[in-house]
């Protein structure tokens, strides 16, 4: 280490103490109405498929677009049923000229059934689904009922704060825990971390004696009120995210789904994959910009204690913001490694005894 700082001092450059700023960055919140697509969904024989028949929609202008027909005139297919996936609606949409920008879509495939149904056996009442019950966080604080017990737990898993909105939806599991074990001691603690939109719970009900009674494990689908950032255009693969690109907005997000909210961690990002206008941002989809390429000449600070030294260096490999790469030393032979820390910059810290200091003699 010592031998490149007195290297670098030799060269003449100066002593830097450089620091960075960043604004704060805010955008008007809008809410982007959702179109979730159906795992299923039934049409008569020869009749069209309307975007209404497939999908749910949430908001005024979704609705709005329920009779936009996907599919012209659905014959049955192989087996009596058509399949219609997310592709195909995205195309019906954009063809239409709809403003992307305001939905969220979801879902994957919706397989219609054409014509009329020939039931084999006795059809089985519906189930109603369950409703999302919300809470702000607050709200749950010092409550002592198994539904406020578990969101409260549940909140301080995922670090929320007090002013935060949470929805949760049970299954009938938690209705019979609470009814078997009404007047008897019960625990309530998280098994599993928040994932794909949904957790699970743990409930043990104990005696009068302290034995165990019953026990259950229960799942809990959960979702927060975020904030999200929603693509204005279609940016490729590779190509980096400007501020014009993207909107912020806020809607529910499943617990578990790395969205992006902040947008700080995403302009100047590059994108992993195609991001489509009108698609939500997630963090998983992008990646920091190289900032330093093979051959370039880069600038090195070495830190040691108080003392930082600047010098020039031709970089080995390419790197990312945080990548550490091989550096060489214009008129030296030996290399080192240093961390990238921008772009055509390079940091190298006093204090690592890693193979390659030892081989170019940094270390005693």
């Amino acid at each position: 280490m010592a031998w490149l700082a007195r290297h670098l001092a030799v060269r003449g450059r100066a002593l830097v103490v450089m620091c960075a700023c960043v604004g704060a960055l805010g955008a008007p919140l809008a809410h982007g109405d959702e179109i979730r697509l159906e795992r299923s969904a039934h049409v008569a024989a020869a009749a069209r498929i309307t975007l209404g028949d497939v999908a749910v929609l949430d908001g005024a202008y979704a609705q709005s677009l329920r009779d936009l027909v996907i599919v012209v005139e659905a014959r049955p297919a192989r087996g009596h049923w058509v399949m219609v996936d997310l592709a195909m609606v995205r195309s019906a949409l954009e063809a239409q000229g709809v403003r992307m920008s305001a939905l969220d879509l979801s879902g994957r495939v919706c397989m219609v059934r054409v014509g009329e149904a020939t039931p084999t056996r006795t059809e089985l009442p519906v189930k109603a689904e369950a409703q999302w019950h919300e809470h702000l966080v607050r709200d749950v604080q010092g409550t002592a009922d198994v539904e406020g017990v578990i969101v409260r737990q549940l909140a301080q898993s995922l670090g929320l704060e007090p002013k935060d909105r949470i929805r949760v939806r049970f299954g009938p599991e938690l209705d019979e825990a609470i009814e078997l074990g009404a007047g008897l001691r019960m625990s309530i603690e998280l098994k599993s971390e928040a994932t794909g939109g949904a957790v699970l719970v743990g409930l043990t009900a104990y005696s009068g004696e302290g034995g165990v009674e019953r026990a259950w494990t229960i799942k809990v689908e959960a979702q927060v009120w975020r904030t999200v950032l929603r693509m204005t255009r279609t940016v490729n693969r590779r190509q980096a995210i400007g501020a014009g690109d993207v909107v912020a907005s806020q809607q529910w997000v499943d617990v578990g789904d790395a969205i992006a909210h902040d947008l700080r961690e995403v302009l100047g990002a590059e994108a992993r994959v195609r991001l489509s206008e009108g698609a939500v941002v997630r963090t998983a989809q992008l990646q920091a910009p190289v900032a330093v390429r093979r051959g370039d000449l880069v600038q090195v600070h070495c830190l040691s204690g108080g003392l930082v030294v600047r010098g020039r260096a031709r970089a080995l490999e390419q790197g990312r913001i945080g990548d550490v790469i091989e550096c060489r030393l214009e008129d030296a032979r030996g290399s080192f490694l240093a961390r990238v820390d921008g772009a055509g910059r390079v940091v190298v810290e006093a204090g690592g005894h890693t193979q390659a200091q030892q081989t170019m003699g940094m270390v005693p």
